[in-house]
């Protein structure tokens, strides 16, 4: 069992040291890389990467193949850099990480390895900002292709996943998943969510699993998704579905 990590990263010298740390931290199985796109950068961005150390792990750096940058849609990155990863992987799934990320827990790949053993194809634990001021990855959440917007985190009584339609800040995939499903722009992530789906694939997300995103405006949000619209918010009164029976009765959406 491997996985391979794929991380996109641009002009981030002021955080990608945490995040370099939090990979230091991060249990992964022996056999694994990571994969870091390097785009081009007017900071130490390279620099830093070449610092980082893994037990057990390869770090492989690969330069931006030329400007990917969607400046179109103000997005930071396009559907060809998830191609990139695409050709990379060798390995049992595929782990997607945002350059922001500023906690993960150490045993994250092991919590969403268990989620795809329950039957999901791409696993993701709650994404939430710095001192849970927002649910961070409201608008690419979504439920019967609806935003969903946690108000709490339900913490760890909230213990089984829910079936979602998209996910996107952090994710697993299964190897044959990310290969088969395909991944077009603006939206890479909502695309492989929807596209895997459309062939019968399991999208989950586990409110008992957290990570933490810096807190940043969200200036880049579109105000339309194109292809993926979505209706209105789903309601505390809506059945989510569950992979079995949680401790609580209710999620706080």
């Amino acid at each position: 069992m491997s996985v391979l990590v794929g991380i996109y990263v641009k002009n981030v010298e002021e955080y990608l040291p945490t995040l370099l740390l939090e990979l230091q931290n991060l249990d992964l199985p022996k056999g694994s890389r990571v994969a870091f796109i390097y785009g081009r950068s007017r900071d130490s961005t390279l620099e830093l990467l070449e610092t980082l150390k893994l037990r057990n792990t390869e770090v492989e750096i690969y330069r931006e193949p030329g400007d990917l940058m969607l400046k179109k849609y103000g997005l930071p990155m396009s559907a060809s850099i998830f191609s990139d990863w695409k050709e990379l992987i060798k390995e049992d799934y595929f782990l997607y990480l945002d350059k922001d990320l500023i906690k993960i827990p150490s045993n994250l790949v092991d919590k969403l390895i268990e989620a795809i053993d329950l039957g999901g194809d791409i696993v993701a634990p709650f994404v939430w900002s710095e001192d849970y001021k927002y649910f961070y990855d409201h608008f690419y959440f979504r439920i019967y292709n609806r935003p969903f917007h946690p108000t709490l985190p339900p913490g760890k009584d909230y213990d089984v996943p829910i079936v979602v339609d998209s996910v996107s800040t952090c994710f697993l995939a299964t190897r044959e998943v990310f290969l088969r499903a395909s991944i077009d722009n603006p939206y890479p992530t909502i695309a492989l969510c929807f596209n895997a789906r459309s062939m019968g694939y399991r999208v989950l997300a586990l409110p008992y699993l957290e990570v933490i995103h810096r807190d940043i405006p969200m200036e880049i949000l579109p105000s339309s998704f194109g292809r993926y619209p979505f209706g209105s918010p789903i309601s505390v009164n809506e059945k989510i579905e569950t992979i079995g029976e949680p401790s609580i009765k209710e999620l706080e959406i």
